[in-house]
């Protein structure tokens, strides 16, 4: 309240004066500001419970917790079903606004004209698991019938919009080699989802899933064991290359610790900048003296440059550890930190870790 309408505490007259004032008026702008103003501060401590609950908080921890096992596992249910049974439910919206006020000033009858407490703005403090209080539940039945709302009337609305958007979609295609192209056969990717990782495998290949791949490498070692390729294949290939751009990173990096890729054009252009600063080179000119230098010119030039990525230069759906460097970086840091690992495990769990890794990857 005071953030929003710049008053000092103890002016509570003035500040009711303000509300009536506010809410009487047809322009809604001062209500969204003050909504987002409460909905900011009630926000930090909604996320400090539920950082304090989930998942470390609990009576029972995964895997002995069946709640958590069934949505870790996405048999059923997900991340806000089990914030609203273990946490809170948090602050209760209506088309992205708090619960509007009635013309007393009121959400609900048990709360005063005018009350600026989160509670009678439609913030709930309860959760499923030790039950909420009787306007709270006024509440939550409130969004439960926008939902019921939603499913029944705006049906025809998403149906209609998802309709237009495949009917533009439906020439796009994955080819033999990867591609991704239109009826005619323009590229759209050069592989599919940018990496090339089927979206099915992926959602386990996130560096916040990465745990439950090493809880379960026994399990992962023994099904993948089956096939005679498993122990057969080697990255060798991949991490050779990984190891010079990698090189090439840590030589070329610049002191704020921000990638630089650097190309031989952009090198000879800036070269050629300095040795002449008091000649300002046109775009024209600049293609046209790149283009006129030696062989010799040229391979020196091209040492500056980036070296292509893994994905760049095998295929990631049939080479082994042909990772994207988002995925590989990801999984090295998650290898490095010793927290995140069982106690018991040795060089050689990680490097069938690592295998493990890969070969989920493949397509």
């Amino acid at each position: 309240m005071e953030t929003t309408f710049e008053s000092s505490e103890d002016e509570s007259r003035f500040l009711k004066l303000k509300l009536e004032e506010v809410y009487s008026n047809e322009d809604v702008s001062h209500i969204k500001e003050l909504d987002y103003a409460m909905k900011t501060a009630t926000d930090k401590f909604n996320d400090s419970v539920n950082k304090a609950c989930l998942p470390h908080g609990l009576v029972k921890l995964f895997p002995d917790n069946s709640l958590q096992c069934m949505i870790e596992s996405g048999a059923k249910g997900n991340m806000v079903n089990q914030v609203q049974m273990s946490c809170m439910l948090g602050q209760i919206e209506l088309e992205g606004c708090r619960p509007p006020l009635t013309p007393s000033g009121r959400t609900l009858p048990s709360f005063e004209p005018y009350d600026c407490s989160p509670r009678a703005g439609g913030f709930v403090d309860g959760r499923f698991a030790t039950g909420i209080r009787p306007q709270e539940f006024f509440f939550h039945t409130m969004a439960g019938r926008e939902g019921l709302i939603d499913t029944a009337v705006k049906t025809s609305r998403s149906g209609y919009l998802q309709r237009c958007i495949i009917k533009h979609l439906e020439g796009v295609m994955v080819n033999y080699d990867s591609t991704v192209r239109d009826s005619d056969g323009s590229i759209i990717q050069f592989q599919y989802g940018e990496d090339g990782v089927d979206i099915g495998r992926s959602q386990f290949l996130k560096k916040d899933r990465l745990h439950l791949l090493a809880n379960n490498l026994p399990i992962l070692l023994d099904q993948f064991s089956k096939s005679p390729h498993f122990n057969q294949m080697d990255s060798k290939k991949c991490d050779k290359v990984v190891k010079k751009l990698k090189k090439w990173r840590k030589r070329r990096t610049d002191q704020s610790n921000q990638k630089s890729y650097m190309s031989p054009f952009t090198v000879f252009s800036s070269k050629l900048q300095r040795s002449s600063s008091d000649e300002k080179y046109e775009k024209d000119k600049l293609i046209e003296a790149y283009r006129n230098l030696d062989e010799n010119s040229q391979n020196e030039l091209a040492e500056y440059a980036c070296p292509d990525p893994v994905s760049a230069q095998y295929w990631s759906s049939t080479t082994f550890g042909a990772l994207s460097e988002k995925s590989r970086d990801e999984f090295d840091n998650f290898i490095s930190d010793r927290t995140k690992l069982p106690r018991y495990w040795t060089e050689y769990h990680e490097s069938n870790f690592r295998r493990a890794f890969y070969w989920k990857s493949l397509v």
